[in-house]
Formats: C-alpha cells, sequence, structure tokens
C-alpha cells in the first residue's frame, strides 16, 4: 500500500474518450476493494453533488452552447471540488475517472486567453493524484469504437465523440495535449495505449503500475 500515513491513494484514470477509461475504472473498483476497506469512486466531478458539474456537462454535450457559457460553469465546478474533496483516510482510496484536467487542456488547445489564466489558477488549488493512468487509442482504433457504440448505445456518443472523424487533427492535438496536461500536474503516470491490446491485458498493466508505485502489494 502506499507509504503515507496521513492519507489514503487517489488514483486518477484519465484520457480522451473512446480509449477504454470507464471500463478500466469499472473493473479497478472491485480489484481495490480487495486492499481498502473503502473505496470511493468519481466521474468527472471529483465530489458528489457538484451540481455545478453536472450542468456544465449537459450544457457540453450541446453543440450550440459556446465555450464562453460552459467554461465558466466547468470553472465553478472545480472550485467546488476543491473547496470540498476531502482525502481518503488511510484505509480508503479514491478513484477518479477524468477530470479537471480535462478543462484545463481543452482550453490550452483552443488558447482561450479569456479563460486560461483562471483555470491555470484554480488547477493549483485542485486535489493532487498519487497515479495517473493515461489511456490512449489511435484515431483509426477510436473511429472503430464510435461505431461500434453507436450500434451498442448510442446515448453514449455525443458530438465531442464524433470529432474523431469529423476534425481528427484537432482530436489528435487534444489527446496530446491532455496528456501532456496529466504529465505536468502529476508526478507518476502510465501511459497505456489500448489499440492492439485486449480488455484483458489493459486491466494487467493498470494493475501492474498499482503495484509498481505502491498502490497495492
Amino acid at each position: 500500500m502506499l507509504n503515507c500515513n496521513y492519507k489514503g491513494p487517489v488514483v486518477l484514470v484519465e484520457g480522451l474518450d473512446l480509449a477504454g477509461k470507464s471500463t478500466l475504472a469499472s473493473f479497478l473498483k472491485k480489484r481495490l476493494a480487495e486492499h481498502y476497506e473503502v473505496v470511493s469512486y468519481s466521474r468527472n466531478a471529483m465530489t458528489e453533488g457538484n451540481d455545478f458539474a453536472a450542468f456544465a456537462d449537459k450544457q457540453r454535450k450541446n453543440p450550440d452552447v459556446p465555450l464562453s457559457e460552459t467554461c465558466p460553469l466547468f470553472m465553478a465546478a472545480h472550485l467546488y471540488d476543491a473547496l470540498q474533496f476531502k482525502s481518503p483516510e488511510p484505509n480508503a482510496v479514491h478513484l477518479q475517472d477524468s477530470s479537471w484536467l480535462r478543462t484545463l487542456a481543452f482550453n490550452r488547445v483552443r488558447d482561450n486567453q479569456a479563460f486560461l489564466p483562471l483555470l491555470e489558477r484554480i488547477a493549483r488549488v485542485q486535489p493532487k493524484f498519487d497515479l495517473s493512468l493515461y489511456l490512449t487509442a489511435s484515431i483509426a482504433v477510436r473511429q472503430n469504437r464510435v461505431v461500434q457504440r453507436e450500434g451498442e448505445e448510442a446515448s453514449e456518443n455525443d458530438h465531442s465523440d464524433y470529432l474523431v472523424y469529423s476534425d481528427p487533427d484537432l482530436f489528435k492535438r487534444n489527446d496530446e495535449m491532455l496528456l501532456l496536461t496529466t504529465q505536468s500536474y502529476c508526478d507518476c503516470v502510465e501511459v497505456i495505449d489500448t489499440s492492439e491490446l485486449s480488455q484483458e491485458d489493459v486491466q494487467k498493466a493498470a494493475m501492474s503500475a498499482l503495484r509498481k508505485y505502491g498502490i497495492i502489494v
């Protein structure tokens, strides 16, 4: 287990959509429960009851809502998390599926100077991650996964997912920036390219990283 006596670890599963994050997070919740008495889990927002985050995500999925409206909502959501998030107890672990890093990276790619200085300041007070598992995949694989999900769970796709078809270059820049941003704010980052890996292989790679950084033994 992580060598610290003041708190339990916070583990992040990050990366753009269509890389297998949610599937891996679901697996890790079960496996971490074998090592910790308490496993808390959040997706996007880091705290329960973050109404700012819920509304921001709803607005984000509407392509007609401009960045000038969604960005302040996400900033409010991240500030709420910074104030409300409590580090896990030593016998507990927090698993986070996606995070505030996405907002920062998204606006860095767009060089959004109207909000970037504020986002950079907010980033300094965000909860820290003891380990970040960054999942990525090739554009071709992600395009195939969009089609597959369209047939299985069409409601899970939104306009940002279809960007991998409509503007693959921008999607790639978003992915690269999110990785760079994750690496700049997290000391321990393991990159897992899921393009040619089976689900079991991805799980093995993640478990290996958890052992490598002392999250589990």
